[in-house]
């Protein structure tokens, strides 16, 4: 027979107010604003007009070689789990 514990009923509506479901989107939210505060403070001396014309000096085909690594890279690490799965022969 289980006794009855007199702190239990406090306990509980304590728990029924307190979710750990909160924790995580409060988490993602401050991360985000650390990291928007960071790229602030890394990118409030860049000039625009600088980044405009080193741009503009680029020739096209290393921008264009540039855009085809990166989306390479993108590809590699979008199927990545893909590839290793069927190395390892799951499906």
């Amino acid at each position: 027979m289980r006794m009855h514990d007199a702190r239990s009923a406090p306990r509980r509506k304590t728990a029924a107010k307190f979710s750990w479901r909160w924790i995580g989107p409060i988490l993602s939210l401050l991360m985000i604003a650390g990291a928007l505060v960071v790229l602030w403070r890394l990118l409030r001396d860049v000039d625009i007009d600088k980044v405009v014309t080193a741009i503009l000096a680029t020739p096209p085909q290393a921008i264009l070689a540039a855009c085809v690594f990166v989306a390479a890279g993108y590809v590699t690490l979008t199927f990545y789990d893909y590839f290793a799965l069927r190395t390892i022969g799951r499906g």
